[in-house]
């Protein structure tokens, strides 16, 4: 995973989101997963475009944590 992680990072260095300055279904499809990084162990400060990306996402009208849209999420705290 490092590694397309590696790539998208660079990809986002060179243009706001997957394909150009606007959102599209490549970034709503790419980002569903990337939300749950804490849950597979990424910390997005060793890939910052993708972690400003996330950012830019987030402050899109309308959006909402994949976790509000899923029944049971987030999951309890591990113990």
């Amino acid at each position: 995973m490092t590694g397309a992680l590696g790539v998208l990072n660079g990809h986002l260095a060179r243009q706001r989101f997957a394909v150009g300055e606007r959102p599209t279904i490549a970034d709503v499809s790419m980002c569903g997963y990337l939300y749950f990084a804490d849950e597979f162990g990424i910390e997005w400060a060793a890939y910052p475009n993708i972690g400003r990306w996330l950012g830019d996402i987030r402050a899109l009208p309308g959006w909402v944590h994949p976790y509000e849209l899923m029944l049971g999420h987030p999951l309890p705290e591990k113990t």
